[in-house]
């Protein structure tokens, strides 16, 4: 009698854990974060705010693209148009390399014809378009702004909107 009551309850305590296992290696049902709302996250933000409200808004992080200039990568907020040329704008990190700008505006037209912007660059509405832009704008780019949100180790990243950002001309040396 002892060895039958064993047994059941051998076999039941498997089944327990068989089960708990099983389950544990099923791909969990997840239900997606949609935020039908993106109002909500702007924070007073749209796309018509300045570009220094907008990167000094905790939480907000813009995607800038990067631009090689030989073997050192540098984000767009950092270079400048220089006749034909891209420059790096930044005198700390400028290590004299330029690089060709029409790859560049290329890029700006292909976005530009994708209908990712509005206006085209160079235009007097891109280049009017807000008042902290320098008075020499070369061209502008298209980049995308979006709100961060932590959630323990994960990061989620919510898109906006996307604003032009002026590329200047190089000042004269």
């Amino acid at each position: 009698m002892i060895s039958v009551k064993i047994l059941s309850q051998a076999r039941r305590a498997f089944t327990v854990l068989a089960v708990a296992t099983g389950l544990m290696f099923v791909q969990p049902v997840k239900a997606a974060d949609e935020y039908p709302a993106t109002g909500y996250f702007l924070g007073g933000l749209s796309a018509d705010s300045r570009w220094n409200e907008i990167l000094a808004k905790p939480g907000i992080k813009a995607d800038f693209p990067f631009v090689a200039f030989e073997s050192t990568y540098v984000a767009l907020s950092s270079v400048c148009v220089d006749g034909a040329m891209l420059a790096i704008a930044d005198p700390r990190i400028d290590t004299g390399a330029r690089v060709s700008a029409d790859t560049l505006r290329a890029q700006v037209q292909a976005a530009t014809d994708a209908g990712k912007v509005a206006t085209a660059p160079g235009s007097p509405t891109a280049a009017a378009a807000s008042t902290d832009q320098p008075s020499q704008v070369a061209m502008s780019f298209p980049v995308s702004v979006y709100k961060m949100t932590e959630i323990g180790f994960r990061r989620e990243f919510l898109f906006l909107f996307d604003k032009p950002w002026p590329i200047p001309v190089c000042p004269a040396k």
